[in-house]
């Protein structure tokens, strides 16, 4: 059990020491709970899911024991919750492990859950040989997390999950090549009137962390609508608004992409107001302009002042989050190179370390320069392929 317990850790991308420490925890967990009940135990030998549930509980934030084992940070409860979830779920897998000489690895897509007990992990893992369904299964899984474990089949494919559920769920595949700027965020050239200018685009991982952040926002969908309105508006004609400290006037105007396009009445180029910056200017009129703010500080009010004052019915902005699940699923995750494409994130996607949990953690990113943590909200899904040595 020690090793399939370290083979399944090792599966979700934990480093062998990190998978070294959390099987060792468990012995010193075992210990620890001998001593505490008068009675020898073996976590590794109990084969009750409901007394490794209770152990797990004893040692969870607010358990009984939440104070044992404290100058390893957390790590005997992370430990013990990683291994009552994987316990949970090895006899729950695609394949069924009857054949006597087939190995643990060989004939189970194991689903590798997070350190949160909850119906659905925040992070899991298929993994086993080829065509055993892995990229199928993600899909039913998927749907428990969107609608729940009791959901009416009818979606078995990626597509028609994205056709349902939109901006909720995102679909990757890894390879070689992928980089840091594909799945986190990246500098794009763009010209405009023979302008070169580079600008900040999301990758793939942040879009749908965005998304999962402003999701259910009841503020956040009435800007969202404003702003499609005013793209059409701007894309047939240019938009003449005046800014609203210096009263200067100026023209708006949407060509596709991510920004508006101001341009003075006394000027003679057009510069961007990125959609990103209408969004946090508007959640955080306080945040200051330029470097790790927002550009064009007095344009963007003018903007929003506009989407108010004017028939977009956007109200003031109001933190009224009712959160919906957001689901990334990652196709061959180990083809790519992790440490390359998730960088310096790696940590903030373990459970403890996500945004409204005691442990939350958060990054500066490279190119926007923007504080960025991962929403509890988000649960990625990731396959991979067995066979492949890559």
């Amino acid at each position: 059990m020690k090793q399939e317990f370290y083979d399944y850790l090792i599966g979700t991308g934990k480093r062998p020491s990190t998978a070294n420490s959390y099987k060792s925890a468990i012995n010193s967990i075992s210990r620890n709970y001998s001593q505490r009940i008068g009675e020898k135990i073996n976590i590794y030998e109990i084969q009750e899911q409901s007394e490794i549930n209770g152990i797990s509980q004893k040692y969870s934030l607010n358990g009984d024991y939440s104070k044992d084992g404290y100058k390893g940070r957390g790590a005997w409860r992370c430990a013990i919750a990683r291994y009552s979830e994987f316990f949970a779920n090895r006899g729950n897998d695609t394949i069924n492990k009857t054949k006597q000489e087939s190995t643990y690895e060989d004939n189970q897509i194991i689903s590798t859950l997070g350190v949160k007990m909850c119906a659905s992990p925040l992070n899991q893992i298929l993994y086993g040989p080829p065509g055993t369904g892995k990229t199928y299964s993600t899909v039913n899984k998927a749907l428990d997390i969107l609608l729940g474990e009791n959901h009416n089949p009818g979606i078995n494919s990626i597509g028609k999950l994205k056709e349902k559920f939109g901006s909720q769920v995102e679909f990757v595949t890894f390879h070689q090549s992928f980089s840091y700027e594909d799945f986190v965020e990246g500098l794009k050239a763009k010209t405009d009137d023979g302008k070169l200018s580079y600008e900040v685009e999301n990758g793939v991982f942040k879009q749908i962390c965005e998304n999962a952040e402003n999701n259910g926002n009841n503020s956040l969908e009435e800007l969202n609508k404003a702003i499609e309105k005013l793209k059409e508006q701007a894309a047939e004609e240019p938009l003449k608004l005046i800014t609203s400290a210096c009263k200067k006037p100026f023209t708006l105007t949407y060509n596709g992409n991510k920004a508006f396009y101001v341009k003075p009445e006394a000027g003679e180029y057009k510069n961007p107001v990125s959609i990103d910056s209408i969004i946090k200017l508007y959640k955080n009129p306080n945040i200051k302009n330029g470097g790790n703010g927002v550009h064009r500080k007095a344009y963007t009010i003018s903007v929003i002042e506009y989407l108010k004052d004017n028939d977009f019915d956007l109200s003031n902005y109001q933190e009224t989050i009712d959160k919906k699940p957001h689901v990334l699923i990652i196709d061959e995750i180990n083809r790519g190179n992790i440490s390359r494409i998730f960088g310096e994130l790696i940590t903030l996607i373990e459970p403890s370390k996500r945004a409204g949990e005691s442990e939350v953690i958060s990054v500066k990113l490279p190119y926007s320069k923007e504080d960025f943590s991962v929403p509890n909200n988000l649960y990625i899904i990731g396959t991979m392929n067995t066979a492949d040595r890559s």
